[in-house]
């Protein structure tokens, strides 16, 4: 886990130091997140303690990966923030170096208000309150800030709809090559079929790669799964039914698809 630093800050001048989404202003309510990714209730499944979201965290192209957004709001009173955290530091381990902002609203904050408002047999309007969040990995080192607003908010954009059905990779398998020196990934692709096997004939539904990627030319290869013909639930008992058994298995967590962009497919 990674330490959090908390601020409580009754002035609102702050500045982040990184490269970030963030324009440039010194006061952090004058700022402008642009191309933000909302996570809502609607966009969030969940099964014996792990969640699955459709929104993706990741972009894969040829040219290689990038996160889908460098703002997430986790709008969703049903997902953790820590959670979503922790699979956003999972994320940035891919990466040299990255700056990630989540935003959520103050959920204790709201909670709290009402229940005074309960107790009062009235009514009490909340001031709006977030808080920010602002993953930075430098230096092999991820530090996580988070700064807590109460009243006016920095504007925020939403990242455009993308045109058309955008097309998703929720389960990915990797192998490098097959020779020299051969990857041992390769050898525990039998067990791994065996184990997608099992999962199809459970639920009677076919689990095969949407796309195949090649990766070089001695059977280096990535292979992505849509698992288009899964509901949500489907696809995170899948998930969770192919987690890495070398992890701790008692582990929640927090799944996200990857959002595809031109690949060169083969399969």
């Amino acid at each position: 886990m990674i330490q959090m630093k908390k601020y409580e800050v009754q002035i609102i001048l702050f500045i982040f130091l990184l490269i970030s989404p963030i324009a440039h202003s010194q006061a952090l309510t004058d700022s402008l997140f642009v191309d933000a990714l909302i996570i809502e209730n609607e966009n969030v499944t969940t099964s014996q303690g792990n969640y699955l979201i459709d929104i993706p965290l990741l972009n894969e192209s040829v040219k290689g990966l990038t996160f889908a957004s460098l703002v997430y709001i986790n709008a969703s009173s049903t997902l953790p923030t820590p959670f979503l955290l922790e699979q956003i530091q999972r994320e940035m381990s891919r990466f040299s170096k990255a700056n990630v902002i989540v935003i959520t609203p103050d959920w204790e904050y709201y909670n709290r208000v009402a229940k005074e408002a309960e107790s009062m047999e009235g009514c009490i309007e909340p001031a709006t309150t977030q808080i920010y969040y602002q993953l930075t990995k430098k230096n092999n080192k991820i530090t996580l800030d988070s700064l807590r607003i109460s009243g006016a908010q920095p504007k925020i954009t939403m990242a455009p709809k993308p045109k058309g059905e955008m097309p998703l990779s929720y389960y990915q398998r990797e192998y490098g090559s097959s020779c020299c020196p051969r990857d041992p990934a390769w050898d525990g692709k039998e067990a791994m079929d065996q184990k997608i096997g099992l999962f199809s004939s459970s639920y009677r539904k076919d689990i095969l790669p949407t796309c195949t990627v090649l990766l070089g030319k001695e059977g280096e290869q990535k292979m992505l799964y849509a698992l288009a013909n899964l509901s949500q639930k489907e696809k995170l008992e899948f998930l969770i039914h192919m987690q890495d058994t070398t992890d701790n298995p008692q582990k929640k967590r927090v799944y996200a698809p990857i959002r595809l962009e031109k690949l060169n497919c083969y399969k």
